[in-house]
């Protein structure tokens, strides 16, 4: 083993020495003192080396170490009796040597010079550690000594640094989010605010007192009772706050707050000693959401129906009027691709072009025919726009739809009102000059049967030339009919008894293989319409429901009213809201396929075989229920028969039924006539018959001559057979001239068309009456004798009245 150092040797000898081996009585005294003293000294030296803290005792102002701790030297790995080799500006570059020395020059006493600093102690293998030195100073004999403890602050530094940064990072936070920071005192009433609340407001720190009573005052009327009561509900529960309020800013004007915050300190009796917390102006955001609000109020009560498909072509949203118009809930739709509405009156390329628009970015606008959930088919003016994000690329397409059926329907019956007022005019032109033909020929005709015997071959002839004639004749009765220009005479009627009366000519028109079924409405209400074309209008849907039973069948006829109202009156856009009275002829036919629907009213249509059918039957019904303010409702399905209902508006009122003339007795007659006609075989056969009766007769070949000739021979003219269209002077014309005359003159208008046309507005009870082209023989005559023997009107025989 190694022997003692030199070191170790001097220690033994000296405390042989203490312990006193040949001492004197004097050192026996005084050893037990040193003794204990230098007990104290070894405790002190392990005190000093076993500390974590670097401890020099360094000589001023050399800077040269007299002597270190072990904590020091391990640092340094200085061995012992090497100290005085190292000096303090090898351990502390730059720092404590010049600090030592400035301290202990600008010092002119020592008491009270003392310094902590923080430095960097460096080791001689390169090592560096932060430190906190603590200098002090020792005057011993004429030498300066100062002592430096110098702590390892590596750790402290590192929570310094972490904390450093990571206010760093909040500050930077704060100023991306644009935050205000406020930290409120609640048992003082104190708050203090960031530069960034100030700025937020618009107020400078001076401008408000920084108290709490100042901060809620500025807060608004209506949020402050809430804010404070979710504050104080906050502290109470110690959990975080989040509110939105608004605040009145610098300018006067209310800004949007949305205020985080949280208590964080309390005292020893619960009370809460501090709250913090951040303030930022979200106004912008309110109002892009008041903005958002208002838009989904929009759509969701908007009357067309919206769609957001995603650019899968997926369903996203439907809107409440999707749901309303399709039948489709919302459920039903999302999630779905919008083919499931598909009708089928579209082909592949018409949706291969609506995609191919919207997916290079452009909006596609059109028609759309959809199926509705029950269905039904709706055709809807649709507008697909594709949606864009910021970076403009599409993430959606939105579909705006607005349904059209009603007004695609209305469009159509428009138009097909149009046709019919077209073929009308045309109807009318041509049933006019065809009404004085067949006036010629069913007049000559009446007038030759009157001498044909029964048993006369030519009598057969004539009669079948009659057959035709009256043929003729219903033909342009219903051209009049569909043109409106047919003698129009309504009154209250009853569908009920109209009906009951038309059933048994209705059981010989369709045969005996169909059977009839009649279901009459209680208590039925009046309507005010022409009994004539009720029963043509009857007859004809009978005659139409024969025709689609060619093996045999069944026609129902029922009476009924409905009322419509708001709530239904869209079901008929023609309709207004009142009471109604209809008829309905149903039939177990073949039925009527959706694609000829649209065209049994249009006049000259006709699905028969060519000499079957005219194709005036349906147009003529559709004319006589458009001229009582009516509509027609069509309900049929191929295979599946057909149900027409008419629909009348319902009059108050009881039934007035002309009555019958009474037997009309040739070779009667005794007076003069003026007969005013243009048509020259027509004026010849008027004046024929009437001479034939026994009336002298005065002939006008217009309306000017009529009226020449009756202002010649006023005193003497008994009637007036007035053609209503006439060159040079009208029927109308010549009557007024006429009555300005002779306010009591009788006058019998003779026309195909209607006597509404004339727009007379004459009260003088059966003075002014009409008959109606072709006429035949005796029916002119009766209405002749019927118009004479009407009592004239004593006051109105002056032309002053």
């Amino acid at each position: 083993m190694p022997g003692p150092s030199e070191s170790q040797e001097k220690r033994r000898r000296l405390r042989q020495k203490v312990l006193g081996f040949g001492e004197t009585s004097h050192q026996k005294s005084y050893y037990p003192t040193l003794r204990r003293r230098l007990r104290e000294l070894e405790r002190l030296r392990l005190l000093l080396d076993h500390s974590t803290d670097a401890i020099f005792w360094v000589e001023v102002p050399s800077g040269r170490i007299v002597d270190l701790n072990a904590t020091a030297r391990n640092f340094l790995h200085i061995a012992a009796g090497e100290e005085n080799k190292v000096i303090l500006g090898d351990i502390f570059p730059n720092t404590a040597a010049g600090l030592i020395r400035n301290l202990f020059a600008g010092s002119s006493s020592l008491e009270g010079v003392d310094r902590t600093v923080e430095a960097i102690m460096s080791s001689p293998s390169g090592e560096r550690i932060p430190v906190e030195m603590n200098i002090g100073f020792h005057q011993e004999d004429n030498a300066v000594y100062a002592m430096i403890v110098a702590r390892n602050i590596t750790g402290r530094k590192r929570v310094e640094d972490a904390l450093r940064r990571s206010e760093e990072r909040l500050k930077l936070a704060l100023e991306a989010a644009n935050d205000g920071m406020w930290d409120f005192y609640p048992q003082t009433g104190v708050i203090y605010y960031s530069p960034r609340w100030f700025s937020i407001l618009g107020y400078s720190p001076d401008d408000l007192p920084h108290t709490y009573r100042t901060w809620t005052s500025l807060i608004h009327p209506d949020d402050r009772p809430f804010v404070e009561e979710q504050i104080w509900e906050s502290i109470q529960n110690a959990e975080p706050f989040v509110l939105e309020y608004r605040m009145r800013s610098a300018e006067g004007d209310w800004l949007w707050i949305l205020s985080r915050g949280k208590c964080v300190a309390w005292d020893e009796e619960g009370h809460p000693t501090r709250m913090v917390g951040t303030h930022s102006d979200i106004t912008e955001r309110k109002e892009v959401e008041q903005t958002l609000r208002q838009l989904a109020t929009v759509v969701e009560q908007a009357a067309e129906d919206i769609i957001i498909v995603n650019t899968e072509g997926i369903i996203a949203y439907v809107n409440p009027a999707f749901e309303r118009i399709t039948g489709y809930t919302r459920e039903e739709a999302v999630g779905q691709t919008p083919a499931f509405l598909k009708s089928g009156k579209h082909d592949r390329a018409f949706y291969q072009d609506l995609w191919d628009t919207i997916i290079r970015g452009d909006v596609w606008t059109g028609r759309i025919i959809n199926r509705r959930k029950d269905g039904s088919l709706i055709e809807e003016d649709t507008t697909i726009s594709p949606v864009y994000d910021r970076q403009g690329r599409i993430t959606a397409y939105v579909s705006l739809k607005r349904d059209v059926t009603d007004q695609v329907q209305m469009e159509v019956q428009l138009r097909q009102a149009q046709k019919m007022e077209a073929v009308g005019q045309l109807a009318g032109g041509v049933a006019h000059d065809f009404n004085n033909l067949l006036q010629v020929i069913q007049g000559y005709g009446d007038m030759a049967l009157m001498y044909l015997q029964a048993g006369d071959r030519v009598r057969r002839y004539v009669e079948e030339i009659m057959k035709a004639t009256g043929r003729a004749s219903t033909l342009v009765r219903q051209l009049l009919t569909f043109s409106r220009r047919e003698l129009f005479q309504p009154e209250n009627l009853n569908f009920n008894d109209v009906i009951a009366d038309l059933i048994k000519m209705l059981r010989r028109v369709i045969g005996e293989h169909i059977e009839l079924e009649f279901h009459p409405a209680a208590d039925l209400r009046m309507v005010y319409a022409d009994r004539g074309q009720v029963e043509q209008i009857v007859m004809n849907l009978c005659v139409n429901s024969r025709d689609a039973m060619p093996e045999g069948g069944r026609i129902t006829i029922e009476t009924g009213s409905v009322r419509f109202t708001g709530e239904n009156i869209h079901l008929h856009p023609r309709a207004d809201e009142g009471e109604y009275v209809f008829v309905s002829v149903s039939d177990t036919g073949i039925g009527i396929p959706p694609e000829v629907q649209d065209r049994i009213f249009e006049p000259f249509f006709t699905t028969k075989e060519i000499g079957a059918g005219t194709g005036l039957g349906l147009a003529t019904v559709y004319a006589i229920t458009r001229r009582h303010e009516g509509f027609i409702d069509l309900e049929s399905r191929p295979g599946s028969g057909a149900a027409f209902r008419i629909f009348f508006p319902a009059d108050h009122g009881t039934v007035h039924r002309p009555e019958n003339p009474k037997p009309f007795t040739p070779n009667e007659g005794k007076g003069t006539i003026l007969v005013a006609e243009d048509e020259e075989q027509v004026r010849e056969l008027a004046v024929m018959i009437l001479e034939k009766a026994g009336y002298e007769v005065i002939a006008a070949g217009d309306g000017q001559e009529a009226i020449d000739l009756f202002n010649q021979h006023m005193g003497r003219i008994d009637l007036v057979l007035l053609d209503v269209v006439m060159p040079r002077k009208s029927g109308k014309a010549a009557f007024e001239a006429m009555k300005e005359k002779r306010p009591d003159v009788r006058v019998l208008f003779s026309t195909g068309y209607s006597f509404n046309t004339l727009n007379l507005n004459d009260a003088s009870g059966g003075r002014v009456q009409m008959i109606s082209k072709p006429y035949s023989p005796s029916e002119l005559l009766r209405r002749v004798q019927t118009m004479l023997k009407t009592e004239p009107d004593r006051s109105a025989s002056s032309p002053a009245r």
